[in-house]
């Protein structure tokens, strides 16, 4: 037997309210419904964002910039790249989402501005105010 959402979804109406949709949709939700969870999505990834930041003491852990959108996630070891492939990387928040769902483990990771981060990037691993900057990418 088929729930009720499955029969709206094959019947091509709106799994919530029943909306017939426009036919060769590829949508599941009417107009109404799609706005109100991508709404719900971006309240939930705020949110995330903001308990990753308050856990990783809110700042920058080089420079001190404190300002939300500056910051980002910075993998202390350098193995960014190969954790999110081990993650299957399936979007921009799939590593705060491990992050929380793994206790905010601290041994390897940490909250550095975008400008910090893209530093040890190009500075072999280290942030060019902790020392003097030698470029290791050939620019």
């Amino acid at each position: 037997m088929l729930t009720r959402r499955e029969n709206r979804k094959r019947l091509g109406q709106c799994v919530k309210c029943g909306v017939e949709l426009r036919e060769g949709s590829s949508s599941i939700r009417c107009s109404y419904h799609a706005d109100l969870r991508r709404r719900s999505k971006r309240r939930g990834r705020k949110s995330l964002k903001a308990k990753i930041l308050h856990e990783y003491g809110g700042q920058c852990a080089c420079c001190g910039e404190d300002e939300p959108v500056f910051l980002s996630i910075d993998h202390i070891a350098t193995d960014g790249a190969e954790h999110r492939r081990s993650l299957k990387n399936q979007g921009s928040y799939t590593v705060y989402r491990w992050l929380s769902a793994n206790g905010f483990p601290k041994d390897n990771f940490q909250l550095l501005c975008h400008n910090c981060n893209m530093g040890r990037y190009l500075n072999g691993g280290e942030c060019p105010h902790q020392k003097g900057f030698r470029l290791a990418v050939g620019f």
